[in-house]
């Protein structure tokens, strides 16, 4: 689940979208995380500034929508939640200066995301 303000563009939709992280700390993120599942990791688990992984975006939920899959409610928490499946964690985090919203990556970072082994063997 990725709780945004805005729901992705229809052509997205079952489509891999790369995750990447924030360049800085989310004090009340972690204090959430810790809420759900008892432990919160330390920013030094954390990389910032990189694409950490890869996702598929297979719906969307929105504001008084019904959260069907189990586990999805304890997560959301917005105005429209993306419903992501099949997450594949990179074991090398890709350095990558993001920006917000929902973009194409430049060709260069794409070819270093899909032949990064975890997606080769996925």
């Amino acid at each position: 689940m990725e709780n945004r303000t805005w729901a992705p563009p229809s052509h997205a939709i079952g489509q891999l979208v790369a995750l990447h992280s924030s360049q800085r700390w989310d004090d009340a993120g972690e204090r959430f995380i810790e809420g759900i599942v008892g432990r919160a990791p330390t920013p030094e688990e954390c990389p910032r500034g990189a694409i950490v992984g890869v996702v598929r975006l297979v719906g969307v939920l929105r504001e008084g929508g019904k959260c069907t899959r189990p586990g999805d409610a304890r997560w959301y928490m917005g105005a429209v939640g993306w419903l992501l499946d099949d997450p594949i964690a990179l074991e090398e985090p890709i350095l990558h200066t993001g920006s917000l919203g929902l973009r194409f990556l430049a060709p260069r970072i794409e070819r270093l995301v899909l032949d990064s082994p975890e997606l080769r063997s996925a």
